[in-house]
Formats: structure tokens, sequence, C-alpha cells
């Protein structure tokens, strides 16, 4: 990423694999004053194909569970994308999307008894013998990749504010740019839509009132 620390500025940059042990950073330049450049190694190479094998060979190591309840006699089963055969499951795919989500039947209790849904644990021992060695931390996971020279530029002023695209171009020109955003002053500045902004409370509940709102991501957007 690229970062103005003083004044909470930043954006994220485009990697190239060269398949040869070299990558290429690309950045947008989006703001004057003093940038500095930060890269960090999140997994090497072998941990990425290590977390591909698991996802293909082990899509139900993440399991979950439900609660059924009915009354005051609840129940607790397995769920996820997919569930070994031979015990009687609860289809819960999404007739609009098509995805797929299962519990195990409950006992007892029948599919529409269900009122929770939370995190059950992790399958472990996936790991071959080598294969941690791919995943420690602070030797070959986040760790910062230092310049070897500057790690900032100074950007001289060219005369034009900082603003988003024209919002009237075409959908599959805007998906072409790179960042979509960035943040400004601590603000984020999307580069292919125009953002209204809100400085208080009751304008944010004006603007709400009476739709219905669709949160879409993972589960971090619960903090």
């Amino acid at each position: 990423r690229i970062y103005s620390p003083l004044t909470e500025t930043g954006a994220v940059g485009k990697v190239v694999d060269h398949q040869n042990g070299i990558y290429t950073v690309i950045f947008t330049i989006l703001w004057e004053g003093i940038v500095k450049v930060s890269v960090l190694l999140v997994h090497p190479s072998e941990g990425i194909k290590v977390l591909k094998r698991l996802r293909d060979e082990k899509p139900d190591r993440v399991f979950f569970r439900s609660k059924f309840r009915s009354g005051t006699f609840t129940e607790s089963t397995e769920c996820n994308l997919c569930l070994p055969g031979g015990h009687p499951v609860c289809n819960y795919t999404d007739r609009n999307t098509g995805e797929p989500w299962f519990c195990y039947k409950p006992k007892k209790l029948p599919c529409d008894t269900r009122v929770s849904h939370s995190k059950g644990g992790y399958q472990k021992g996936l790991l071959t013998e080598e294969e941690p060695l791919f995943f420690q931390s602070g030797i070959n996971i986040k760790v910062p990749i230092l310049s070897s020279g500057p790690d900032y530029v100074m950007v001289e002023p060219s005369g034009s504010k900082v603003r988003a695209k024209n919002t009237e171009t075409t959908a599959s020109d805007k998906a072409t740019w790179f960042p979509s955003g960035f943040y400004f002053n601590d603000t984020w500045v999307s580069m292919r839509y125009s953002i209204q902004r809100f400085n208080n409370p009751e304008d944010v509940t004006a603007c709400l009132q009476g739709k219905v709102v669709h949160l879409f991501g993972d589960s971090t957007i619960r903090q």
C-alpha cells in the first residue's frame, strides 16, 4: 500500500506475478505530499499452495453449529456447505442464489425449529509434517518487506483537487479503474461513484428511514 500517516491517507496497489520469483507492484499516485510505500508478505507461495489444497480437499474443515428449539427443549447439530452422507439433513440452500447450506437433522425436532447459528471449530491434523513451516508468525506470515533504499516519494502539487471520476462513465469502464477508491484525510473517496456524506446521526436516520439495508461481506461486518 501507499500511505501518508500524518493525513491518514492511503491506497492499495496491484501486484503482478511474473511467475519467476519476481513481482511488480503498481501504485496510482492520488494525492500530494510525502507518500510512503509499505509491502507486506501475507503468505509465501508454498503456503498459498497448501491453502488451495485444503480449500479443494477439505471444504468442511471449518464447521458450524445450529440450535433448534421448541418450547424449552433444544438440540444442536453440525452445519456446513457440505456434510458427509449417512445421516438425514436439513436443507437450507438459498432459493434465490443457490448458495448451499445444510445441517444434520435433529433427532427429535423438525428443521423449521432452527433458531441460531454459530461457529463450531476447526478440523485438526490436516497438514503434512513439513507444511506447518510455511505458517510461522513473524517469519513468513505478515512479514514486512523492507526497502533497500528510500521508502517514500515526494509528490508535487498538480494544481487539481482529488475527486471521484465522472459518474456518467459506463459501468464497464468503472470496473477497470484501480484502485476503486482510497482514504483521504481518513475519509473514503470513491473513484467510481459520488458518495453522499452525513455530518450528524439525524441525517443518517432520515436517509435510511423506510428502507431495507443489506450488508454483504465476511464476519468482520459484525464488528
